[in-house]
This record gives C-alpha cells, structure tokens and sequence, in this order.
C-alpha cells in the first residue's frame, strides 16, 4: 500500500464520524480525493462525490458510507456518571468493557469501563457524542485493524 493510501486509511478509522456528525471524516476524504479527482463536491444530502474524468462514456461507482455507531449524551449526574442513549443501530451489550472518547464543544475524555470510580469529563455537556476509542493498530507489515 502506498503511504499516502495508508496514512488516508488511517484517518479515516480514527475520525470519529457517528451517524449525523459525519462532517469531520467527509473533510479527510475530500482533502484525500481532491489529490487526484478532477471534481469533489458536496450534494444536497451530504454525500462526497469525487469524480475523475466526468464527461466520459464509461462511468464506474464506488460507494461507501462513512457514519459509525456512537452515543449522545442525555445526562451527567453529579458524581461525573454520563448517561447516554445509542446512535445508529447497535446494541448496547457491546459497550460492555469498551473503551469510549467523550467529546465536547472544546475537550475531549477517555472512559475506561473497566476503572471503578466514575469518569470525571472535563467541559463535557449534554448533546456531545461518545464515540468507540478509534485507534488503528498496525498488524504485521501490511495491515491496519481498527474498530469503526
């Protein structure tokens, strides 16, 4: 894989990008695209299209889609719990021992389920979404695993 394909791939795990806060992660694929395509733009509906050599005959698609699973903060108690409902289809028991980033308007927080006193989220209010930790691992030489 070449470096630039590689460094691409991996932000584009470690965006977070939860169903409707997608903007972040369609920005690393158009500045991507946008080195080769001879046209990138956004439609109406939010989808990146990046198109090489668009007035020929033949045309050929690929499509993909960019929104992970994530959390919404509803509620943080005043011992630091945050309480959270689902964002795109997932079901909850997978967020048994997950590691999960809290994002605010200016902060970020690391959860850890797995620490027994409550997270502390530093500028952390309701609305902002927790997402999976998205670090991309290297395996072996050649392969990248990342959840998202």
């Amino acid at each position: 894989m070449e470096a630039s394909a590689k460094k691409f791939f991996q932000q584009i795990l470690e965006t977070p990008s939860p169903s409707g806060y997608e903007e972040p992660v369609q920005r690393v694929v158009r500045e991507y695209a946008g080195a080769f395509a001879d046209e990138v733009r956004t439609d109406l509906h939010g989808n990146v299209i990046a198109c090489v050599n668009p007035g020929a005959k033949v045309r050929l698609m690929f499509a993909g889609h960019c929104d992970q699973i994530g959390l919404l903060v509803t509620y943080i108690n005043d011992n630091g719990f945050i309480y959270a409902n689902t964002i795109g289809g997932w079901d909850p028991l997978q967020l048994i021992g997950q590691r999960l980033v809290a994002r605010g308007p200016s902060a970020t927080r690391k959860i850890d389920e797995s620490v027994a006193e409550p997270a502390r989220p530093v500028n952390v209010e309701r609305g902002p979404h927790v997402d999976p930790y998205l670090q991309a691992v290297a395996i072996f030489e050649s392969r990248i695993a990342a959840p998202g």
